[in-house]
């Protein structure tokens, strides 16, 4: 799917999405956008007018769409996209994240281990792994959002 499509079908099931998207193009601007006009750019199939770069921009920063758009674009690469935590600062809980980290570690490569000593791994032995990972991951993400923290 297209960057243009994706805005769209983001852009309409987002309640008011249209208006508040044309608010935030039009606060700038001396010549002020219509809806029609806004509607032509977000068609993918309407050749004759496109989104620019700021207007792009203020349609993700209106309707909060960074993270959307970060999951479609990790999915079609096949990675992962994760938003920090917030998380309260001080030594114990970098401590502890660094422990519960290591854990989840220890605990994957355990469950890794125990499944693939047969030199095959089930489908159900694989979405047990796939728990213990992102379990890991989790871990991964609040100790970075820990560090992040203390970051002045």
């Amino acid at each position: 799917m297209e960057l243009t499509a994706l805005l769209q079908m983001l852009v309409a099931n987002t309640p008011h999405g249209l208006d508040i998207a044309l608010a935030e193009i039009n606060k700038n601007r001396v010549t002020k956008m219509s809806a029609q006009v806004l509607n032509n750019k977000l068609n993918p199939y309407f050749d004759n007018d496109h989104l620019n770069a700021p207007q792009i921009d203020a349609i993700i920063r209106a309707l909060n769409l960074d993270l959307p758009l970060a999951q479609h674009s990790a999915e079609k690469a096949n990675a992962v996209v994760m938003s920090l935590p917030s998380v309260p600062e001080g030594d114990i809980e970098i401590s502890n994240a660094f422990m519960d980290m290591t854990r989840e570690l220890g605990e994957t490569c355990a469950k890794f281990q125990k499944y693939y000593s047969d030199k095959h791994i089930t489908r159900n032995e694989f979405k047990d792994i796939s728990s213990e990972f992102n379990e890991l991951l989790e871990t991964v993400v609040k100790a970075k959002s820990i560090v992040k923290a203390i970051v002045r």
